[in-house]
């Protein structure tokens, strides 16, 4: 069987649904706390921190995540034992042998390589970074598979 990945728009659209939900709520917790406040050091304050500590993160994440893997392909075939990696600068082909090492990266947040916590916003940005023996590298970010395991394919 062989499996294609690549960048798309619902892959997109999930990772931001924990973002977009979990920001809506502290705005509107910060709003119904705040509301009867004008506009003083401590409203500034707040929105300063939410802004910093739950909406940077994610959003410089998923730009670097996605000017990684812009334009790229992975096709995974088990039954060749082969992977593929298709970008602009050319495509990578190698057996599952050539493979040196498989490293996962989290951020964090993150619980564990089995799911995800939707507590923080950055929780769901995660990658492998593979290693072939020709000390070429290739990292797969979760904008191309979202539920990131290669216990699966």
């Amino acid at each position: 069987m062989t499996y294609q990945f690549k960048i798309t728009v619902k892959q997109q659209l999930l990772l931001l649904i924990p973002f977009l939900t979990m920001n809506s709520v502290i705005v509107l917790f910060c709003y119904y706390l705040f509301r009867e406040m004008s506009l003083d050091a401590l409203v500034l304050f707040l929105f300063i921190f939410v802004f910093v500590f739950f909406i940077l993160p994610p959003l410089v994440i998923h730009l670097q995540y996605l000017g990684k893997n812009w334009k790229a392909t992975v096709r995974i075939d088990n039954a060749n034992k082969i992977i593929t990696y298709q970008n602009n600068k050319g495509v990578l082909q190698y057996s599952f042998a050539d493979i040196e090492n498989l490293k996962y990266y989290a951020t964090y947040g993150h619980i564990s390589t089995k799911g995800r916590s939707l507590w923080y916003t950055f929780d769901p940005y995660r990658f492998y970074q593979i290693t072939f023996k020709n000390e070429k590298k290739v990292i797969i970010t979760c904008l191309m598979i979202l539920k990131i395991d290669w216990n699966n394919y």
